[in-house]
């Protein structure tokens, strides 16, 4: 370990806890010459010394004594020697785990907040070793709710709430509480206690007043538009090609009741949603009009359908992510009269409660999406609720797939809980896992989907064009939702270096930079999630035999993906050949 002099630091680079590299000028013992070493090293100010293990110019290891001159540099800098001492003991532990600096500066009471449970389980341990402190207790309550609502129910029995304490606490670095500080936990959460029984009092409070709204707006029934005034655009477009059972949508303008519109995939719901904001621009001015969509790659494909401005859910109503804060609320509503939700179904109780505060209960909703589709990530299906009490409009004809295929059969298969058939332009295959590998492909007109993750890394690992994370010529997709891309955008790699990567999506070059590199992930195989929106000439869907988790409407999701053909391979687990 060699000894440098410390002329000043540089600004670190990177967002992430894991990330952010710092950087000094120094200048090594007995010469005059400065150089600059990065690393994960604490701060350091000008006048100290800092011994460095170097690996060209990145530390792999230092050491920082407190020396006369090292205490006399710091309160020069205004530092307190003590602190900086604590603070330095701490962080010669987390190094080992790959945080920095600023992790070791955090306070205990801040700790959760800045990283994920597990590892802010480890480094709260190591800083006050204290498995009852507020802060932790507070952290486990909100990590066990984070975790019940992933079971997307919202009531439990005791035991199974508890259950999920278990969980959480095995991916944190203490021993497991007390059953009674349990039970703290869970009346400090915010739930309700009692009969043996455990709610989500948050989520049963919003599912209830997205329920009453539903049905306060139904009392506030107008007309919107005459018989006359729609008939008049029917008469304008009757050389279209539209459907009947499209031009019949236009009359859910006649009155100003929330309603649906429903179909399957390819069914033309976009155009649908062109006409009804046409016919309706004839009389009002489209300034009026809102087009929202849960995730960012559907808004933009909105927008670029009905060539009109669309954003997501949160954008319009400037909700922050992570965050309570929302902009557009009960007392703050949203300045439009026609409200179009696209991809309904996608959306939670949580995220239609926000919504439906925002929105003026005289205000007309049209909600559109496929209620055959995966349910949402989050607790709820309010979109499949409103069937049962709003006007429904359904849409049946497919414009999506190519005629002569088996595909539609195939997805009526699904939805019947019948097993899918080998047909015109249809693939099914029971495999061994082995043989997986021999059917893989980079076809650019191909798209891989399973409904795991571990696979999907497994196959992306396989295909990738070199040894690097990305190579040049790598399919890839974006997994944020940013003003140059969406969250589920495909893409390609143009090239990469140690200053970022170059890809290319729809004819656009866009430079991703290194602190921004996890917007980015492999793409050749995705999840039937991920997919779900979007269509490709040629799917090709990889599922485990027998595996409970594939439900019809998952099946359905990842069958009716394909436009032109589909194959569909059941594999047997590895474990078992």
């Amino acid at each position: 370990m060699n000894w440098y002099f410390v002329l000043k630091m540089v600004v670190p680079t990177g967002y992430e806890p894991k990330d952010r590299i710092r950087s000094a000028i120094v200048i090594p013992q007995g010469e005059k010459r400065r150089i600059c070493i990065y690393g994960n090293i604490p701060d350091l100010f000008h006048g100290m010394t800092i011994g460095a293990e170097l690996d060209g110019r990145k530390v792999v290891d230092y050491c920082v004594e407190p020396t006369d001159k090292n205490i006399a540099a710091l309160e020069k800098a205004g530092v307190n020697p003590e602190q900086y001492g604590r603070k330095l003991e701490i962080h010669q532990t987390l190094k080992q785990e790959g945080y920095n600096w600023d992790v070791a500066s955090t306070r205990a009471e801040e700790i959760y907040n800045v990283l994920p449970f597990p590892d802010a389980d480890k480094v709260h341990k190591e800083m006050v070793d204290n498995a009852e402190a507020v802060e932790r207790t507070q952290a486990l309550g909100r990590e066990v709710i984070r975790c019940a609502r992933r079971k997307r129910k919202i009531a439990y029995k005791v035991d199974e709430y508890l259950s999920y304490f278990n969980e959480v606490e095995q991916e944190g670095a203490y021993e497991q509480l007390m059953y009674s500080l349990k039970i703290m936990c869970l009346q400090a959460s915010g739930y309700g206690f009692g009969s043996g029984m455990v709610w989500d009092n948050e989520l049963k409070e919003k599912e209830e007043f997205v329920r009453q709204d539903i049905e306060e707006r139904k009392q506030q029934e107008y007309e919107l538009l005459t018989k006359d005034e729609i008939q008049a655009y029917i008469d304008k477009i009757k050389d279209s090609t539209l459907e009947q059972e499209q031009i019949d949508t236009l009359w859910s303008l006649r009155t100003s009741l929330p309603c649906i519109i429903t179909g399957g995939a390819g069914v033309g719901k976009t155009t649908v949603i062109q006409n009804i904001i046409e016919c309706y621009s004839m009389h009002y001015k489209k300034k009026n009009v809102l087009l929202i969509a849960p995730t960012g790659k559907a808004a933009r494909r909105l927008a670029e359908k009905t060539k009109m401005p669309a954003t997501t859910i949160h954008g319009a109503l400037r909700k922050v992510p992570d965050d309570d804060y929302v902009f557009y609320n009960s007392k703050n509503l949203l300045p439009y009269r026609l409200i179009i939700v696209d991809e309904s179904s996608m959306v939670d109780t949580s995220l239609m409660y926000d919504l439906l505060s925002a929105v003026e209960k005289s205000s007309k909703i049209i909600f559109v999406g496929d209620h055959n589709q995966l349910y949402p990530v989050g607790y709820g299906e309010p979109f499949f609720d409103f069937m049962k009490t709003l006007e429904v409009y359904r849409l049946t004809i497919n414009h999506r797939q190519a005629e002569g295929t088996d595909i539609l059969n195939n997805a009526k298969n699904a939805l019947a809980g019948m097993p899918l058939e080998c047909g015109r332009g249809v693939t099914v295959r029971h495999i061994s896992f082995m043989e997986i590998g021999d059917l893989l492909t980079r076809d650019e007109d191909t798209q891989i989907i399973s409904p795991y993750n571990d696979l999907n890394r497994q196959i992306n690992a396989f295909l990738r064009k070199g040894e690097e994370q990305l190579n040049e010529g790598d399919k890839i997709m974006t997994v944020r939702n940013t003003k140059s891309y969406c969250n589920g955008d495909i893409g390609t790699v143009v090239s990469a270096n140690s200053k970022g990567v170059t890809i290319e999506i729809e004819g656009k070059r866009i430079v991703v930079k290194n602190s921004h590199r996890k917007d980015i992930t492999l793409a050749y195989a995705i999840t039937v999630h991920k997919m779900q929106g979007s269509e490709a000439k040629r799917v090709m869907v990889f599922l485990p035999e027998n595996d409970s988790m594939v439900d019809k409407r998952l099946l359905y999701t990842a069958v009716t993906r394909a436009r032109e053909k589909l194959e569909v391979y059941y594999y047997t687990n590895p474990m078992e050949e």
